[in-house]
């Protein structure tokens, strides 16, 4: 007669030990940690392996990274233990469906296919307008005007240039308070209302 093997013993998890849930916050960990401290040592009989389990059980859980590492490595070995149990359980039957028959195995529907696509290919291209070539505009010349030469300087006699001047030239005569002249000189008019002629002309009289 078979003998049913002892169950294995099962360690606890970090958790277990501090007795608290596995998203307990760092409160809850800190406070299950002086409470379950405090009970051990106030037992009679002190488990030294109880308080380092309880010590570094509080020391991993209290830090995020090495929380997180634990955390990965207790889903991992759950994960084992779960796939474990699984393959030796001989209840478990995988069924598997029989595969279909693709339709491509058929030589004739795979015959039909290619006929259906050369059709629509064919259409497709044929039904297309030829697209119409684009031209660029053609950008028009800018021509430059054509650069007109200043005329040539006339060469005029002395009497040409007095009488083309003579209508701007004034004779001034300067007269003092009592009516006598006491200077003569010209001027040449610039501007409606203004005369320029020479100094001595303009402070004779004064």
């Amino acid at each position: 007669m078979a003998t049913t093997p002892p169950p294995a013993f099962k360690k606890r998890t970090l958790y277990e030990i501090l007795g608290v849930e596995h998203d307990a916050n760092a409160i809850d960990i800190g406070m299950a940690y002086k409470a379950r401290l405090g009970a051990i040592k106030r037992s009679a009989n002190v488990d030294p392996s109880e308080l380092t389990l309880l010590n570094e059980a509080y020391h991993v859980l209290c830090m995020p990274n090495e929380r997180a590492a634990y955390d990965a490595r207790l889903l991992t070995a759950a994960e084992k233990a779960a796939a474990a149990e699984s393959a030796a359980s001989p209840d478990l039957v995988v069924e598997t469906d029989d595969e279909p028959e693709l339709i491509w195995k058929n030589k004739y529907a795979l015959g039909g296919a290619g006929l259906l696509l050369l059709v629509v290919i064919f259409w497709t291209f044929k039904s297309s307008p030829t697209p119409a070539p684009v031209v660029a505009p053609v950008a028009p010349k800018l021509v430059a005007p054509p650069v007109v030469p200043p005329p040539a300087p006339v060469a005029r006699s002395g009497e040409e240039l007095f009488a083309a001047l003579s209508p701007s030239i004034a004779r001034i005569t300067v007269f003092d308070v009592g009516g006598h002249a006491v200077g003569i000189g010209s001027g040449v008019v610039i501007a409606p209302g203004t005369l320029v002629t020479n100094c001595h002309v303009a402070t004779a009289g004064g």
